[in-house]
């Protein structure tokens, strides 16, 4: 059974403030659901401070596949919607390197505080964000929507197309789950990172 619980339109546009740069998004996550191993360690309610205010999330516990669901919420500023606050509901997977772990995010629902729709949501597409916990056991959460994505696309690095949006160039890969990994290992952080964001875990197992 799925498991109904939620993360950028996508990690980066909920769990971050405006950003400058546009969306990544991706056809494909960069590895199989079937495969996927879950993290006990994400379960739980975290919160980071958003300037005077807080943004939450929630990470439900993993169903037989291995997925989770990750709900997020906070009172926050939504650019050119009228709305201060939000909700979000994402399928959420994990996929491991040697040197990383990466959350593929498949938004389910983009909803802002009054309950309106986001009118970017695609169901069919995923982000990436890395995560990682401190040795104090913070969790650090990094989108993956730098430029690096839409300079790959122009130079025939990445299958995709790039868009003009609201923060700078969208990014549509239309690539191998392989390929796009093989990419981001390989890239400088600088070139495809969103500055880190660091929750304290707050409640939950």
């Amino acid at each position: 059974m799925k498991l109904r619980l939620q993360a950028l339109a996508v990690i980066a546009t909920l769990l971050l403030p405006a950003c400058t740069t546009g969306e990544v998004k991706s056809r494909h996550p960069l590895s199989s659901a079937y495969t996927a191993f879950p993290d006990p360690r994400l379960e739980g309610l975290w919160r980071v401070k958003d300037g005077s205010s807080y943004t939450y999330i929630t990470f439900g516990s993993h169903d037989y596949r291995g997925r989770n669901l990750l709900l997020s919420f906070g009172n926050v500023n939504i650019p050119h919607s009228g709305q201060t606050g939000f909700s979000d509901a994402a399928d959420i997977f994990i996929t491991r390197t040697a040197g990383h772990n990466y959350l593929n995010v498949n938004n389910d629902s983009d909803r802002l505080a009054g309950g309106t729709v986001l009118p970017d949501n695609d169901p069919k597409a995923y982000s990436f964000t890395e995560y990682h916990f401190t040795k104090g056991g913070a969790l650090v959460l990094i989108p993956l929507q730098g430029d690096g994505f839409a300079k790959a696309v122009d130079k025939k690095k990445l299958r995709g197309t790039n868009t003009n949006g609201f923060g700078g160039t969208d990014t549509l890969l239309n690539d191998s789950g392989d390929h796009i990994l093989s990419f981001i290992e390989s890239s400088k952080p600088a070139d495809i990172y969103l500055p880190p964001q660091k929750f304290t875990k707050i409640g939950g197992p």
